[in-house]
């Protein structure tokens, strides 16, 4: 386990204390039966030599949990960053943001609302959002966004969208 542990540290920079003791060897576990394994060292060589087998770990792995402006601080730091740097022409080039991680895809596109809501328009900005889960990426933006993607404090939005105002595409 301790070997299955540090290839992780070492593909995706996960510091397994940081998951807490014991989701790691859950997903390990739950991985070597969905691979009709029992022993940990040939999962391992599987895990080596296996790029898929390595996303679906890592997909065991990650939290997918998230809704729109979670940890609402980030956003109102780009509204201030922005409101800071935006001339009365706009901005001398268009601006580049990027969302690490985009989970579902709330988070980009809370970076959008975000930066609509603050005047710019589509054409001002752009968004590349990343993930380290390829299904996450696969879900994001294609998914019908429900009632539990808006939480807190920022419930005004789920009004404002409209499919006309923003393209969506996947992260």
């Amino acid at each position: 386990m301790a070997a299955i542990k540090t290839l992780l540290g070492t593909r995706i920079g996960v510091v397994p204390d940081t998951l807490g003791p014991e989701s790691i060897e859950r997903a390990v576990v739950s991985r070597m039966l969905g691979a009709q394994l029992q022993d940990p060292t040939r999962y391992l060589q599987i895990l080596t030599d296996t790029p898929d087998e390595m996303s679906k770990l890592i997909d065991e792995i990650v939290v997918t949990e998230s809704w729109f402006f979670r940890d609402n601080k980030p956003f109102e730091y780009l509204a201030k960053w922005v409101k800071g740097r935006k001339s009365n022409d706009g901005f001398k080039a268009k601006l580049r943001v990027l969302s690490a991680p985009c989970a579902g895809g709330e988070e980009p596109f809370s970076i959008v609302m975000t930066l609509l809501d603050l005047g710019l328009t589509p054409l001002d900005f752009t968004v590349n959002a990343v993930d380290i889960s390829q299904k996450q990426i696969d879900l994001a933006g294609k998914q019908p966004y429900g009632v539990l993607s808006f939480r807190g404090d920022q419930l005004a939005f789920r009004d404002k969208i409209s499919s006309d105002k923003v393209q969506t595409n996947s992260c």
